[in-house]
């Protein structure tokens, strides 16, 4: 109770001096008019319609999106609860408005707030923290003058000596306050506060004669500027002054004119009611900032569902990507293995096949093969661009429908086969860059009419096809045989089964294989 009531009266000065300014440069709004009216009622003392009036200016403020009022509103009301001693709402609204103060980055509403939240720090005995925010005070520019700056900060390191019950340090502090304010012409308010601030603090030094005195002082003070709440403030003095010398009549004297005081200039009625207003206000708020949180949160939380779909597909495709290249791995290897197996097996084949024509050859001339007039050769180069279809039309347009028509015996017709196997095992010849049907046809003593119909009826595909099969598997050898072809470029491999250019190459090993030769040779070595 000491230094609640001249804490009332320097937070009501303090605030009516720095936030005036701010009136005068709000534009004229609701909210700026609102605020007016409640300054009035504070400057009255009538505090209970001065919150009221407080809220609905911080409201319309905010709404309007004036700031500085709405910070102004803020302080005026963290005012009112110090007036009441309510300090957590008074101390919660000074941080508020603090923070709200950093965000539009003003220093002046920035040096007000620090001042106030030093106040109420050290009244309420948190030492540390007044400190703490006296150094943030100290750092900030002059928000008021020089003069006025220099006075507060004086002001406030009396309140910390005073909040760490160092009193006659306290009380020097003050005096030297007093005195600054004297000597450089500041208000007569201002040596009303270091005043009142004395005489609490002789009090708490318990020098009974001492705050008698002071409280009087104070008293006349009081009543010649007009300010009931000093003069509140000075009958507790005198009330105390006497409890202290043990002057009963004199302390019940000034102590019910305290009462008394107090009880019309503070309508705790009133105030309660102004208090709930101003609850609701802040319930409304809330709520406000609740539902904005809300659909926030909704969003991100749309957001958060929506991206886990998102990555469980992006999962499961690549997890059936990676399933499915595992399976193509797999076959790839398998093929590989079935690819040496055929390799090993072509090559005997190969072998006997030789040793076989070797017993039955026949010369050409000994085919029973009819005169049937040559067509021309319609097979393309295996290194010329593919047309799709275009060589199987060729290649069909030279042969019968059914070898039935054809004036060709069976045995012929075997031995035919024979030569063609013969010959497309020949590597020096199947391996020349232009080698073609009608290069078949005169290796195995035919025409390319008798030639194709062969190749389509007993192996179901075209000479093209044949050909590069034969050439691939030739290829797929090479490329596996690390040891034999270390070294070798996949250019000297393709020349070296017949192609001339990488892309007829690459094109028709994939289109046998389902992979490029690069990738053939990887597994090769994997395996």
């Amino acid at each position: 109770m000491s230094m609640r009531f001249f804490n009332i009266l320097l937070f009501a000065i303090v605030s009516l001096r720095l936030l005036n300014p701010m009136a005068a440069k709000a534009q004229p709004s609701l909210g700026n008019k609102l605020r007016m009216e409640a300054d009035k009622l504070y400057k009255a003392e009538e505090y209970p319609a001065a919150l009221e009036c407080y809220v609905k200016a911080m409201e319309a403020a905010k709404a309007e999106g004036d700031m500085r009022n709405y910070i102004a509103c803020i302080g005026y009301t963290a005012n009112i609860y110090h007036n009441y001693g309510d300090m957590d709402n008074n101390i919660a609204y000074l941080l508020k408005g603090y923070e709200e103060a950093r965000k539009i980055d003003d220093l002046d509403l920035q040096s007000h707030f620090l001042g106030n939240i030093v106040c109420a720090y050290a009244k309420t005995g948190q030492v540390e923290q007044a400190k703490r925010y006296y150094k943030l005070q100290a750092k900030m520019p002059a928000f008021d003058g020089e003069r006025d700056n220099a006075y507060f900060l004086g002001y406030n390191k009396a309140r910390i000596l005073t909040a760490e019950k160092r009193y006659p340090e306290a009380i020097k502090a003050h005096q030297a306050t007093l005195l600054y304010a004297e000597t450089h012409g500041l208000d007569s308010i201002y040596h009303l506060f270091q005043m009142s601030e004395i005489g609490l603090l002789l009090v708490l030094d318990g020098q009974g004669p001492a705050a008698i005195a002071q409280g009087y002082r104070c008293l006349a003070m009081s009543q010649r500027l007009g300010k009931g709440e000093l003069v509140v403030n000075a009958y507790k003095i005198l009330a105390d002054g006497y409890d202290l010398t043990r002057q009963r009549d004199s302390s019940v004297h000034y102590r019910q004119l305290f009462f008394h005081a107090n009880d019309s200039v503070y309508n705790i009625k009133q105030f309660y009611h102004a208090h709930y207003k101003q609850r609701e206000y802040e319930t409304r708020e809330h709520n406000a900032q609740l539902s904005a949180l809300n659909e926030t949160i909704s969003r991100q939380l749309f957001l958060i569902v929506a991206f886990a779909i998102f990555l469980v597909v992006v999962i499961i495709f690549v997890c059936i990507i990676q399933r499915k290249n595992r399976r193509l791995r797999e076959s790839h290897h398998l093929l590989i293995q079935k690819n040496r197996e055929l390799t090993i097996a072509s090559q005997k084949n190969i072998m006997l096949l030789k040793q076989y024509l070797d017993h039955t050859q026949q010369p050409a001339d000994a085919l029973d093969i009819p005169d049937i007039p040559e067509y021309p050769d319609t097979s393309e180069s295996p290194n010329e661009p593919e047309t799709p279809g275009f060589t199987e039309r060729l290649d069909e347009r030279s042969a019968p429908e059914a070898s039935s028509s054809l004036p060709l015996t069976k045995a012929s017709e075997m031995m035919l086969i024979d030569r063609i196997n013969s010959a497309m095992a020949d590597l020096e010849l199947i391996t020349r860059p232009d080698f073609n049907l009608q290069m078949l046809a005169d290796a195995v003593g035919s025409n390319t009419y008798y030639v194709s119909h062969v190749i389509n009826t007993h192996y179901n595909k075209n000479f093209k096809t044949l050909l590069n099969e034969r050439r691939i598997n030739e290829a797929c050898r090479k490329l596996a045989d690390p040891k034999l072809y270390k070294g070798y470029t996949m250019q000297v491999i393709y020349e070296s089964v017949g192609y001339t250019n990488a892309q007829s190459f690459i094109r028709a090993f994939k289109k046998i294989y389902g992979m490029t030769p690069s990738e053939y040779q990887k597994l090769n070595r994997e395996e």
